[in-house]
């Protein structure tokens, strides 16, 4: 659709290993051999080993790496979970995204005018990616949390030229879709990204109807990746 313009971890410290042995001299410190009048040793070690073998003989449990702490807006992947600000208990805005969980995916609606080329980048800057939107139910929950945040939102699909077939941004193809009527019309050659449109009022247009737009307009843009809370 020609006639529409866009509105809109780091790894800290280095493993350490200290070595410290003692050897203790005193008799009848904890710990320590006792040497009887004859020559022999008394006595065993009281204290358990740090590899986790008590004294008992009994072996310890070890946690491995540490629980992730709850997800905040850092730009640090808290939680452990590969993704980097997503929506959490203490986190439903980062900069300036909305963040909401639905259909068994982390969502992230962000508010500045990027091409799509560029959203996508910054969707895997998330451990994300442009929205793919494979169903009426997950169409239907986008639109919901979008409404009133801006009219056009870059999602993932898109086509390589004017013949290709549409698709999305992880190389499958639609099997759904909510274009608007007359879309995709390719009106002005090289419209080959996909937008939501939200709030417009054409005739028979409906609120997130997809148009076609050209990738490097700037325009809102959705991420998304699988994810539970």
């Amino acid at each position: 659709m020609g006639t529409f313009e866009g509105g809109s971890t780091g790894l800290a410290g280095s493993e350490s290993s200290t070595s410290e042995g003692v050897l203790g001299t005193s008799s009848g410190s904890s710990g320590q051999l006792e040497t009887t009048g004859d020559g022999t040793s008394s006595g065993a070690p009281s204290a358990s080993s740090s590899d986790g073998v008590g004294a008992d003989g009994t072996e310890g449990t070890s946690t491995g790496s540490p629980p992730g702490e709850p997800e905040i807006c850092d730009g640090i992947d808290n939680d452990l979970d590969g993704l980097v600000d997503e929506v959490g208990a203490e986190n439903a805005q980062c900069d300036t995204c909305t963040l909401f969980q639905g259909e068994g995916q982390a969502w992230w609606a962000c508010t500045q005018n990027k091409g799509w080329e560029t959203a996508r980048a910054r969707c895997e800057e998330y451990g994300a990616q442009l929205a793919i939107v494979p169903d009426e139910a997950s169409q239907n929950l986008l639109l919901e949390n979008v409404m009133g945040m801006g009219t056009f939102f870059w999602i993932g699909g898109r086509r390589d030229d004017s013949m290709s077939p549409w698709g999305w941004v992880d190389g499958s193809a639609f099997v759904y879709d909510a274009w608007a009527p007359t879309q995709p019309d390719n009106i002005d050659p090289g419209q080959h990204c996909v937008r939501m449109t939200v709030g417009l009022t054409p005739p028979d247009w409906f609120d997130g109807a997809w148009d076609d737009f050209f990738c490097n307009d700037g325009q809102f843009y959705v991420c998304a990746a699988p994810h539970t809370l």
